[in-house]
């Protein structure tokens, strides 16, 4: 599966490490686009530097080398038509990327997207439920490495306790994953 990434959907650090976890699993395959890139960069916290901003886009399109989407820009009639102007671009390039879902928590972009039936569009939620369902064990496996290396688990922590911990953190953002 060929999911785009909206950029709200990557700013928050712990929904960005989740989703290229999955990605880096092979759970499905990420896609962007600059456009994204640029609109992340605006929002991260102030707090993170330019140097370490660039890092983490370096980083990314180095671990996923065919997820940056080159779009020529140029608008599909149906998209023009049928999505509004600030969002055409992300449809545009998810369509040109040839992605199987756009994710992204824009409820009135899903709206849109929902009714023009130009592609599939998914919540964070629905679509780390879907993501984990597809291959249980592997995300599972996946997502406890990422704990431990990302969020501070003592290295003694068994996995009983980081899967709940995991559970925990998804029930707090209104997730519901079954099978880990």
């Amino acid at each position: 599966m060929r999911a785009f990434l909206d950029a709200n959907v990557m700013i928050p650090a712990r929904w960005r490490d989740i989703l290229l976890t999955l990605a880096e699993a092979d759970i499905y395959t990420p896609l962007w686009s600059s456009l994204c890139l640029e609109e992340m960069n605006r929002h991260l916290p102030e707090s993170m530097t330019a140097a370490d901003r660039k890092f983490l886009f370096k980083m990314m399109n180095e671990a996923f080398p065919g997820a940056l989407v080159e779009w020529p820009e140029i608008v599909d009639v149906s998209v023009h038509l049928q999505i509004n102007e600030k969002d055409r671009r992300i449809v545009g390039a998810a369509l040109w990327g040839h992605a199987d879902v756009l994710l992204t928590n824009d409820r009135d972009l899903r709206d849109e997207l929902f009714a023009s039936r130009l592609i599939d569009v998914q919540s964070m939620p629905e679509f780390i439920a879907y993501a984990i369902s597809t291959n249980p064990s592997v995300a599972r496996r996946a997502l406890i490495a990422m704990v431990r290396r990302r969020w501070g688990v003592s290295s003694t922590s068994t996995e009983s306790a980081i899967v709940s911990r995991l559970q925990a953190y998804f029930q707090r953002q209104g997730w519901s994953p079954s099978g880990l």
